[in-house]
């Protein structure tokens, strides 16, 4: 099973973007942490969205459905991502 069969390569980059957003949402401003999955999958959905409707030509229906799965997928990888790193670097021990 391969990744590239989920989620387009070419919107790979938006991982990365994610997890610095979202460290950003953390640090510099006064959202709650709770919110912070929601508002990276909301802003990978937007993106992905843009990104399908302007490069591929479907319809603006298709461009959402198709937007809103890579934003999902997108934004969980990003934010398991942070999780697993949180987890491998943590220094307590149980």
């Amino acid at each position: 099973m391969d990744m590239r069969e989920y989620v387009y390569p070419e919107l790979i980059f938006l991982i990365p973007f994610l997890n610095l957003t979202g460290w950003w949402i953390k640090h510099k401003t006064y959202i709650p942490n709770r919110f912070i999955p929601i508002i990276l999958g909301v802003l990978a959905t937007v993106l992905s969205t843009f990104y399908i409707y302007t490069s591929m030509g479907d319809d603006f229906l298709e461009s959402l459905a198709k937007g809103t799965l890579q934003g999902v997928f997108l934004a969980s990888t990003a934010v398991y991502a942070n999780q697993l790193t949180k987890t491998v670097t943590d220094k307590t021990e149980e």
